[in-house]
């Protein structure tokens, strides 16, 4: 089951666990030109000054599957939505990012390794290749979301 982050101090210790363990090297933030991979309560809390969409992944027993982020990026004048995904499964990357293309208005962006398991799946939600150094790419899409019209009677 998908769910919104409702970040609270109260919740907060099974989300650092979570990403501090089940992340990899590419879930990071960065803050003032430097890393910052989520260790402790420090780390979460400045990660989340900057979020602008959250979600989570739980099995039946409320065990997290998964993690998702959008958070706002500012560095050289330029303001940047970027999204880190935490997952060992790749079936649970695709519906937390299915859920957020459905939810999120605005221009997006992935740095991630090329040998990312999740590379596939941006490419299948339309994100495109603009840029790579190193070990990684940088993708994007800009996503706009449908509203229906509602029917007048």
């Amino acid at each position: 089951m998908i769910q919104k982050i409702n970040y609270s101090k109260k919740k907060r210790y099974w989300l650092v666990d979570y990403l501090a363990n089940k992340g990899d090297h590419d879930f990071y933030f960065t803050l003032d030109n430097s890393r910052i991979y989520i260790t402790d309560d420090k780390s979460i809390n400045n990660l989340f000054k900057n979020v602008t969409y959250a979600s989570y992944s739980t099995k039946e027993n409320n065990e997290c599957t998964g993690v998702l982020v959008v958070w706002k990026s500012v560095g050289g004048g330029i303001t940047r939505n970027y999204i880190k995904i935490a997952s060992d499964d790749y079936k649970i990357g695709d519906m937390l990012l299915k859920e957020l293309l459905w939810n999120f208005n605005g221009e997006l962006f992935a740095k991630i390794r090329k040998t990312s398991k999740f590379v596939p799946l941006f490419r299948k939600f339309g994100f495109r290749f603009v840029g790579g150094r190193g070990i990684q790419i940088l993708l994007n899409k800009t996503n706009r979301v449908v509203k229906e019209k509602k029917a007048h009677g």
